[in-house]
């Protein structure tokens, strides 16, 4: 189980993306996984020890709200939105 966190430890390059989510990260630490969940709730990728600046391709995504959540190895987790948009 992870703690909500809230600070500005990750972003985004824009907001919405079309094809490319860049995302980087301001925090130290060691990050355990990365999560990318559409507004379904249903887990779109799973990257296990990312490493930033991250690029992920989303080219074939449907548009619509994503949710990006980082995992640390504390046992913290942050959330944010981003949207897609083609």
């Amino acid at each position: 189980s992870y703690d909500y966190q809230e600070d500005d430890s990750f972003y985004f390059k824009s907001n919405p993306v079309a094809n490319l989510l860049e995302i980087y990260n301001e925090s130290q630490g060691v990050k355990q996984a990365l999560e990318l969940y559409n507004s379904s709730g249903l887990l779109v990728k799973r990257i296990n020890r990312p490493t930033f600046p991250l690029r992920i391709d989303c080219s074939d995504w449907v548009d619509g709200i994503y949710y990006v959540r980082i995992l640390d190895n504390r046992g913290f987790a942050e959330t944010k939105s981003v949207a897609v948009i083609h």
